[in-house]
Parts: structure tokens; C-alpha cells; sequence
């Protein structure tokens, strides 16, 4: 809550020196090529756990200062356009194989719908439950584990071909099944 005029001002200040969804949206098509998509969503779930995670610090911290609640808020979003918003569709469509990319991209996004709908409607539960600070901070726990899992999963596909990212994955599946422990 803005407490005094000069609360007001300031929330007023961070939100005009903050950029719009919408030139991240320019930003992110004009880095996508550049850039690569592996990079960009690092990128966006680092972006995403910082402001996620300054959103906590805020409401541990009293709910002071209002500045920070406003600047988070816009981070968070920014952060969420520049990659996470759009790039998993993209990789969706390119690392499924022709003979099953359209079974598969359907059965991902009915996934991804349903997993929104459960975050969306467990949301007001959280905040009931473990309060604003305590949410805010598993929300930057569920990002930064986003990192690790782009870090470690996410092959990029910048710049490759249909069958030069299917062979990725042969080659990675091929290694792992070398990797595992022969049954008994």
C-alpha cells in the first residue's frame, strides 16, 4: 500500500524508468536470432528469480520500500516476455520429431494450460497459507531451479536444422543408455 504522497511519487518514478512488456517483446525478437534461445531463457528465469525474489524481500521487509514492489513486479513481467513467455513454444515446435511434433506439441501445451490453471487457482491458497514473503520466495525457488534445469536440459537450437536437432537428441539419448547400469 502507498502510504504518503511521497510513496506515490516514488512508485510513480520506478514505473516510468521501467520498460514495458512491450519493448521486451521487441527486445526479445530482435535477440532471438542473435542471442539464441538456450541463453534467452537463461536469461529470463535468472531476471524472473532476482525480481521474484526482490518481491519476497519486500514483504519480509515490511512491505517497505513501495518502490520495490512496483519495480519487481515490472521486472518480473519483463523478464517473463523476454523469454519464458514465447520461447518454449518456439524450442516445442523444434525439438519434437516430424512423425509425432504435432501429437506431441499438443499433448505440451494441453500440459502447459493445466499446470497455469493449477497456478493460477493455488495462488490465493499460497499467499492464505504460507503469507506474501513466503510465497514470493518459492516462487524465486521454482525459477532458479528453472535455471538449473535450462542449464542442464535445454540443448540450444539456434542456427540448426529439423534433422541436426534430432540427431542432437539421438546422439544425447544414445550416450545416456551407455551411461546407465545394465540390468540384473
Amino acid at each position: 500500500m502507498l502510504g504518503s504522497p511521497a510513496d506515490a511519487a516514488d512508485a510513480a518514478a520506478a514505473a516510468a524508468a521501467c520498460p514495458s512488456a512491450a519493448d521486451a517483446r521487441y527486445a526479445r525478437a530482435a535477440a532471438l536470432d542473435r542471442a539464441g534461445r538456450r541463453l534467452l531463457l537463461l536469461v529470463s528465469l535468472g531476471g524472473m528469480t532476482i525480481f521474484a525474489g526482490a518481491l519476497a524481500a519486500f514483504h519480509y521487509n515490511g512491505a517497505k520500500p513501495a518502490w520495490l514492489a512496483l519495480t519487481s513486479l515490472v521486472g518480473y513481467i519483463v523478464f517473463f516476455s523476454l523469454g519464458l513467455g514465447a520461447i518454449p513454444w518456439l524450442i516445442m515446435g523444434e525439438i519434437f520429431p516430424g512423425h509425432v511434433r504435432a501429437l506431441a506439441a499438443s499433448a505440451a501445451t494441453l500440459l502447459n494450460w493445466c499446470l497455469s490453471f493449477i497456478v493460477t487457482e493455488s495462488f490465493a491458497s499460497l499467499l492464505s497459507a504460507l503469507g506474501p514473503a513466503n510465497t514470493f520466495t518459492t516462487f524465486a525457488a521454482v525459477c532458479a531451479v528453472g535455471v538449473g534445469f535450462v542449464a542442464l536440459c535445454v540443448p540450444e537450437t539456434k542456427g540448426k536444422t529439423f534433422e541436426e536437432i534430432e540427431q542432437l537428441f539421438r546422439r544425447t539419448s544414445r550416450e545416456d543408455d551407455e551411461l546407465s547400469l545394465p540390468a540384473t
